[in-house]
């Protein structure tokens, strides 16, 4: 078993990995989209 504390530290971990993946592909969408445009 992982103690509760540990598992709140790679849920919050894990929490801002998506949310930095999520961004970043988000960016490269307008990036994309801004080079077709051009």
């Amino acid at each position: 078993m992982i103690p509760k504390s540990d598992r709140q530290f790679l849920d919050k971990i894990m929490f801002i990995k998506n949310k930095r993946q999520k961004l970043l592909a988000s960016h490269k969408s307008k990036l994309n989209i801004r080079g077709i445009e051009s």
